[in-house]
């Protein structure tokens, strides 16, 4: 009989048996010495197949999330005309540094959707504002201006002591049908930039 075929089992019983015995001493004590390092051996193997199956599984989770370059994805609007606004960085190699990135919208002067993402890296919140006004033959033009209210007391707590500073670039006013994107630069650094894309969604 091999030690390696007894299962966990069977090696506490023949370790329990073997303690039971005093004849023999010697034979019992090395088979019992087998029969331990045995056990130790399988836990071992155990946990390494457990370990290693669990590194799959975190390789393939951040691999699959570092494969796209969205940090964040929006949706306003009513239910027949809404506005997706994906958060991106480029190159996707920097979307660790950004990963914690937080963002939201809110209103400003009624027609005024005010956009803005706050950093816990660099303690920073900057933003945009926006407004959509719809055109003939489904054309829809955006204008864009530099926040005009301060996001922070809408925050939580931990974020209202934050800086706020300014976005890399505000567009000019610029026409789009549905499904066509506009994008808005957030902040850009060496490592590289995180900007909107904002996108017309038609619901049926």
């Amino acid at each position: 009989m091999e030690v390696s075929a007894l299962t966990d089992a069977e090696l506490d019983q023949a370790l329990l048996a073997c303690s039971k015995l005093e004849p023999m001493a010697d034979w019992l004590s090395a088979t019992r010495t087998l029969l331990e390092k045995e056990k130790r051996r399988k836990l071992r193997a155990r946990w390494i197949r457990g370990g290693a199956a669990l590194a799959l599984l975190v390789c393939a989770a951040f691999g699959a999330a570092f494969r796209d370059s969205t940090l964040s994805q929006l949706v306003v609007g009513d239910s027949k005309l809404q506005m997706q606004i994906d958060t991106r960085v480029s190159p996707i190699s920097a979307k660790l540094r950004w990963i914690r990135l937080g963002s939201g919208v809110g209103t400003s002067n009624g027609k005024w959707t005010s956009r803005y993402v706050y950093d816990p890296r660099t303690e920073t919140v900057r933003g945009y504002e926006f407004q959509r006004i719809q055109l003939p033959r489904g054309r829809y033009r955006f204008d864009f201006r530099a926040l005009t209210q301060d996001p922070r007391p809408g925050l939580p707590a931990r974020y209202q002591g934050y800086r706020w500073v300014g976005v890399g670039s505000i567009p000019t006013p610029i026409e789009v049908s549905a499904g066509e994107t506009i994008e808005v630069e957030l902040v850009r650094e060496v490592a590289g930039k995180v900007y909107d894309e904002l996108r017309v969604v038609l619901e049926p």
